[in-house]
């Protein structure tokens, strides 16, 4: 249902310092203060099966637990 450029946009209209990467078929979180978290893989290959409000709140997650 999403796509790579949704989740982009979702992530800056929320006010998040992130973007998204692909690497070896896995995508990632970058910039912002990713370089120091233990783990910024979304370990998924694409986000056609949820929509793009699904990953922003994966990746609000992620900076939650990263942020403690």
């Amino acid at each position: 249902m999403a796509t790579p450029r949704q989740v982009r946009m979702i992530i800056k209209k929320n006010g998040l310092p992130y973007d998204i990467f692909k690497d070896s078929d896995c995508w990632f979180l970058v910039d912002g203060d990713t370089s120091s978290w233990y783990e910024t893989s979304l370990n998924v290959y694409d986000f056609s099966h949820r929509p793009p409000e699904y990953w922003l709140k994966v990746i609000q997650e992620m900076h939650k637990k990263n942020t403690k």
